[in-house]
């Protein structure tokens, strides 16, 4: 998006100052579906149950951020999927049971 480019440039996105903080919240926020397939893994049922369902409605917030007021197809299509994938998640979360058989 021309624009984005610019603001970037200008040291403002969405008039939030691009700071080493503000870029380093947004990689924690963009890395954690990654730590996610890792901690599914490793963590005990309960704590993967309960870290899937808080972590889910957090990347629905962000999709339904993303979404708001965008003109953009690419953003429409990249919120809707995030939401969807976030409910699925959430939803598929909720049925595990709370210890490992």
């Amino acid at each position: 998006m021309p624009e984005k480019i610019q603001a970037i440039m200008s040291g403002y996105i969405d008039g939030f100052e691009v700071t080493q903080v503000s870029l380093l919240l947004i990689a924690v926020i963009t890395i954690l579906p990654a730590c996610m397939m890792y901690f599914s893994l490793v963590l005990n049922a309960k704590t993967n149950r309960i870290l899937n369902i808080v972590l889910g409605i957090f990347h629905l917030i962000i999709g339904m951020v993303n979404i708001i007021g965008t003109t953009w197809y690419f953003y429409m299509f990249y919120g809707a999927l995030l939401i969807i994938v976030a409910i699925l998640i959430v939803l598929q979360a909720w049925k595990w049971p709370y210890e490992s058989k």
